[in-house]
């Protein structure tokens, strides 16, 4: 066994660890978002259900900022 063998170990080791850092900075960036709208017990279902803008959908990119909000809504 070469001396450089726990050198070599070790260095795998971190090139491993730096791997794993790079695909959590990818998946955190990349995480989603939901819409939180108000106070659930002023919930008015038959208008929700008859609203046609009730059901919208945003493009999401790592590092965005919406700025379609209504008033009351706010990013979770």
């Amino acid at each position: 066994v070469s001396t450089l063998h726990s050198v070599l170990i070790r260095l795998a080791d971190l090139k491993d660890y730096e791997e794993s850092e790079r695909v959590a900075a990818r998946i955190a960036a990349a995480l989603t978002m939901y819409i939180k709208k108000g106070d659930p017990a002023i919930y008015d279902a038959e208008e929700y259900a008859s609203n046609t803008e009730s059901n919208r959908y945003f493009d999401i990119a790592p590092g965005q900022v919406v700025d379609d909000l209504k008033p009351g809504e706010d990013i979770g």
